[in-house]
């Protein structure tokens, strides 16, 4: 049991690391955060919170090893083939059904680490699609903060051991072999774009058809974890797919999603009628608030705290509520409710939202607006705007809801990536030839010469979320028997 001093003394120590490099532990679980910083301090004979405090304050390289205790990659492909084989046959024809003949597919893949994940997918949309419908159709986000990790998953260099789960036919028509390495094929590996992205800091990617985020929230707090799947819910199109490991246990609770199949967890979202419930509660139908007055009150309480801007306006045009995002990021204030948003300054910038509305509520679709630039507070910003129209029970029109997606992180991680994409010749660290330090790890993946897989300038928080066992496993390197290739890398 850990005693007030030292808890005090163990925030202090979180401070000065959020402080001194910009990383921020705070969504994650006491317990498990102090059980991982407490090994490092062990390996060191470091004894209290604060004397490590002060360890840490004189040796400056100490970060990368704290953080590489913290922050583990590890992955595997094809990591509970059954899932997998359930994706293949179930998710990917639906997503391909549903999408129109020669659209994009959009997939996005979290907390990827070295890759292995991200080439699952694309193995198993090329095994529905072939190969030329893999390459003119599918796009993969596959983000982390970790830019060594993503720096092996753009090569796509693995050992034998890496590869061994990958079917043997997969991997002859997926991966050349040379020297003993398995590198995923280049013609094939640009439908993956890797780079760095924050799933609690940073906005969502917006349009996506297949999300997977598999064992990245199971050590957040629950609040963390439930503005996570916020945004996973709007990142998802209607129709799309959210695939999760097996330990995540917050989705059962939710009411954003509904279960596809419980046990491989998979999941579709759900419609939320929140605008529709605001719009009537704002035009005061107090039949409608008695019989729906608890869903009322969590749709305004979702709306209220979405982490994106949102905004509601009746046909009149008329802003019938802003949520605390569209307030504070367009200085919208309470006064403003109920006054006319062509009034409003918002209404002409970013963009010009009159005829769109108009648009959206005359057509009865969703009207998109795309790379809208933006500056505020001498920074340029690239914004996407959402406008939906909003119509009761009985189909009648009752105004329109105008959402602001941020999609500067995701333009960067687009540009890094092509300046970031391997050319041919391009040597991966511990592969065969390199001699400048670097080693292998124990499952062969590039590590360099500091054992470090973290970024000493990165973003604040890892957003696997715990640095997760991505074999699924759930017990402590030091706990209850199983082998190190089990040991679950993230128990923070």
């Amino acid at each position: 049991m850990t005693s007030q001093p030292q808890e005090e003394d163990f925030e202090t120590l979180l401070a000065y690391i959020k402080r001194d490099r910009g990383f921020d532990f705070g969504g994650y679980k006491r317990p498990s955060l102090m059980r991982r910083v407490r090994r490092r301090m062990e390996s060191l004979h470091v004894d209290t919170f604060g004397e490590y405090l002060d360890f840490l304050q004189a040796h400056d390289n100490e970060f990368n090893e704290l953080f590489n205790t913290i922050l583990i990659n590890v992955t595997a492909f094809f990591r509970d083939s059954d899932s997998w084989d359930y994706i293949r046959d179930e998710v990917v024809p639906k997503i391909v059904d549903r999408k129109e003949r020669g659209s994009q597919i959009r997939v996005r893949s979290t907390g990827c680490a070295s890759g292995e994940e991200a080439y699952t997918i694309e193995m198993v949309f090329g095994e529905v699609l072939g190969e030329r419908g893999l390459s003119e159709r599918v796009k993969i986000y596959a983000t982390d903060i970790d830019k060594d990790a993503l720096a092996q998953g753009r090569h796509g260099v693995y050992a034998l051991k890496d590869v061994e789960p990958v079917p043997e036919p997969l991997r002859e028509k997926y991966f050349e072999q040379q020297d003993g390495r398995f590198t995923f094929r280049r013609d094939i590996r640009r439908s993956v774009i890797f780079g760095r992205h924050n799933l609690i800091e940073d906005p969502p990617i917006s349009h996506i058809d297949f999300l997977v985020a598999r064992n990245t929230l199971m050590y957040l707090s629950p609040q963390k974890q439930a503005a996570i799947l916020a945004k996973f819910h709007f990142a998802l199109g209607e129709g799309g797919f959210l695939f999760l490991g097996k330990s995540e246990l917050m989705l059962t609770r939710s009411n954003l999603f509904v279960p596809l199949d419980l046990k491989r967890r998979v999941f579709a979202p759900v419609p939320q009628p929140e605008p529709v419930l605001l719009l009537q509660r704002a035009a005061g139908s107090p039949a409608e608030n008695t019989a729906h007055g608890a869903t009322d009150a969590i749709g305004e309480a979702g709306f209220e705290s979405a982490p994106f801007a949102q905004l509601v306006v009746d046909r009149s045009g008329t802003l019938a509520i802003a949520n605390q995002q569209a307030r504070r990021t367009f200085g919208i204030n309470h006064g403003d409710v109920g006054a006319s948003l062509f009034d409003l300054d918002i209404s002409v910038r970013p963009a010009e939202l009159r005829p769109k509305i108009e648009e959206a509520q005359r057509e009865a679709r969703v009207v998109h607006l795309t790379d809208i630039e933006w500056r505020r507070d001498h920074e340029v910003r690239y914004l996407e705007v959402q406008i939906a129209p909003v119509t009761g029970r009985t189909g009648e029109s009752l105004g329109a809801s105008v959402t602001f997606l941020d999609v500067t992180g995701f333009r960067e991680l687009t540009n890094t990536a092509r300046v970031h994409e391997p050319r041919a010749g391009d040597r991966v660290r511990g592969a065969p030839g390199d001699h400048g330090g670097a080693g292998d790890d124990e499952r062969g993946a590039p590590v360099d010469e500091r054992g470090a897989r973290v970024d000493e300038q990165g973003a604040s928080v890892d957003e696997r979320g715990a640095g997760d066992d991505k074999r699924g496993a759930s017990v402590d390197q030091r706990g209850n028997g199983d082998d190190e290739r089990r040991v679950p890398v993230a128990d923070r």
